[in-house]
């Protein structure tokens, strides 16, 4: 028990100290790059859904390409 919150200590210091590098670097953590295209990416990700299912994966890997399924990068430089 102790080791797993020793763990979790070092765990959040080390992402705590990473992020305070990264500011003084002139880096940001973007998080709510994702929120921003909940709308919009909600019918195309319907849509790949039917893909999907009517074709299986041959057909989503080749009809269906939603830039809003790609993971957004997270760290950005400041403006």
């Amino acid at each position: 028990m102790f080791s797993l919150l020793r763990f979790a200590i070092w765990t959040v210091g080390t992402v705590t100290v990473a992020g305070f590098l990264l500011g003084l670097a002139g880096y940001r953590l973007d998080w709510s790059r994702p929120e921003g295209n909940n709308g919009s990416c909600a019918a195309s990700v319907s849509v790949c859904r039917d893909i999907a299912i009517r074709h299986g994966l041959e057909g989503f890997l080749a009809d269906c390409r939603p830039d809003c399924l790609r993971l957004p990068k997270v760290i950005g430089k400041q403006d």
